[in-house]
C-alpha cells in the first residue's frame, strides 16, 4: 500500500501568464513564447542540476528533491527531514532554492508568486497527491504581489525550533504591514553566505581538513558572487522599471510591480526608506525606524 509522507511544498507561477498567451495569440507580443521558453529553461536547468558526487551531505541536500514543472507551474518539495538536515535547515535551504528560481525568471522579465507550506506529499512520474500542496495553492492566491509567501502553519513549526531567532532567518524572511510572511529573494546571496559559513563551521567539528578546503574554495568565488549581484540588481531595475512605464494606466496589474518597486529600495536604497517591511524577528517597535543597509 502506497502512502504519503511528510514534506515542505512549494507552488510557484508566473504572474500574468494568461494574458501573455492572449496577447501572443492575437499578435500583439510574438516574441513571449521565446522569451518564457529561455527563461523556464534557465530556471528548470537550476532546479534539475546534477548532484556533486564529492560534495558533502552537508550540501548535498537535493538528492531528496522532487520538482515538477507544467506550463507556468512549479511543484517543488522536500521531506522536512534528511539524512544530515533537521527540519529548520531544510527549511532554510528550500526557500533559498526557490528564490534563486524566482530571481532567474524575474532577470529574464518574468514576476512570479507562490506559496510554501508543509503537509502530506506523494509522487510519481504520473501523479502528486499532497495536502501540502493544496494548501500551498490556497494560499498563492493571496500573495498577489511578486512574492512567495509562507504558510502559518510552517512558521508556528519553525517558531518551535532552538534556532528560531538565528540571523539567517531574520535575513531570509520579511514581514509586511498586514504580518504576512514571505521569502526575501532580494537577499539570497547574503542568506547563502550565512549557510554557508554556519555549515562549514558544523562540518569542522568532525573534519576539520574537509572544512578549510571548503573554506578556500569558498573564499575564490566570493569575488565573483558581488561582481554577479550588481549586474543582478541592475537587471531587475530595469525590469521593474519597464513594468511601471508599460501597465501605468492599468492599476491593477501597476501596484504589483510598485510593491516589487518598493521591497527592491527596501533592500538596496539607502536614501529611499519605508516602513512597509521589517525583518522576520525584529521587534515592531523598531521596525518604524529601521531600514536596510
Amino acid at each position: 500500500m502506497i502512502s504519503t509522507e511528510t514534506y515542505i511544498v512549494a507552488f510557484v507561477d508566473i504572474l500574468g501568464f494568461s494574458d501573455f498567451i492572449k496577447k501572443y495569440d492575437n499578435g500583439e507580443m510574438p516574441n513571449v513564447l521565446s522569451d518564457i521558453k529561455n527563461a523556464s529553461d534557465s530556471a528548470a536547468d537550476f532546479l534539475k542540476m546534477n548532484i556533486s558526487q564529492n560534495e558533502h551531505d552537508m550540501f548535498n541536500w537535493k538528492k531528496d528533491f522532487v520538482v515538477k514543472l507544467f506550463s507556468d507551474c512549479l511543484c517543488a518539495a522536500i521531506p522536512i527531514n534528511t539524512n544530515y538536515q533537521d527540519f529548520f535547515y531544510n527549511f532554510l535551504f528550500f526557500n533559498l532554492y526557490i528564490s534563486t528560481y524566482q530571481n532567474l525568471l524575474m532577470e529574464k522579465g518574468f514576476f512570479s508568486r507562490g506559496a510554501i507550506s508543509f503537509g502530506s506529499f506523494y509522487s510519481d512520474e504520473n501523479m502528486i497527491f499532497s495536502g501540502a500542496l493544496v494548501e500551498s495553492v490556497e494560499l498563492e492566491k493571496k500573495a498577489i504581489f511578486p512574492r512567495i509567501l509562507i504558510s502559518p502553519k510552517l512558521l508556528s513549526e519553525i517558531e518551535q525550533h532552538p534556532e528560531k531567532d538565528s540571523k539567517i532567518l531574520s535575513e531570509l524572511l520579511v514581514v509586511d504591514e498586514n504580518q504576512n510572511v514571505f521569502v526575501n529573494n532580494f537577499n539570497i546571496e547574503k542568506c547563502t553566505n550565512l549557510m554557508t559559513q554556519d555549515s562549514i563551521e558544523k562540518i569542522k567539528e568532525n573534519n576539520p581538513g574537509h572544512a578549510e578546503d571548503l573554506i578556500a574554495g569558498f573564499s575564490k568565488v566570493k569575488d565573483f558572487q558581488v561582481q554577479e549581484n550588481k549586474e543582478f540588481k541592475q537587471a531587475i531595475k530595469s525590469k521593474i522599471k519597464r513594468n511601471l512605464v508599460h501597465y501605468k494606466s492599468d492599476k491593477r496589474i501597476f501596484d504589483k510591480y510598485f510593491w516589487i518597486k518598493q521591497l527592491y529600495e527596501w533592500n538596496y536604497s539607502k536614501t529611499k526608506r519605508n516602513n512597509k517591511f521589517r525583518k522576520y524577528n525584529q521587534p515592531i517597535t523598531m521596525a518604524h525606524t529601521a531600514y536596510r543597509n
